[in-house]
């Protein structure tokens, strides 16, 4: 039988699988209130801060929170406001083709995911 040293919690340290990057990203997606509220708007399309803020799962309770909690997505370019509605914007692109591009010119062969 072998004794245990305290060393051996160090030797032998338990290891859990990393998360792949991608089911990290749409873990925070769905749990950061601007992932929630980009997903609601997807699903329903553009949306008044009123209609945004009845939705239950969002704890936002005023349209100020909302400005504040969308504010970078708006400034990238994702979500346009007009006229009081929130819309996402369908010629954003966060740099995706420009990669692939990048990629293909480089001799790799690239597949858009869906």
């Amino acid at each position: 039988m072998m004794a245990a040293t305290p060393w051996d919690c160090l030797l032998h340290a338990p290891r859990r699988p990393r998360p792949s990057p991608d089911s990290k990203q749409q873990d925070r997606a769905k749990t950061s209130k601007a992932g929630m509220v980009r997903a609601l708007l997807q699903d329903h399309g553009p949306m008044t801060a009123h209609a945004i803020l009845m939705d239950d799962r969002l704890q936002i309770e005023s349209a100020g929170q909302l400005w504040a909690c969308m504010k970078w997505d708006i400034q990238i370019g994702r979500i346009s406001v007009v006229d009081g509605t929130y819309r996402l914007n369908d010629a954003f692109d966060n740099g995706i083709s420009k990669a692939m591009a990048l990629l293909r010119r480089n001799g790799y062969t690239v597949d858009r995911a869906s």
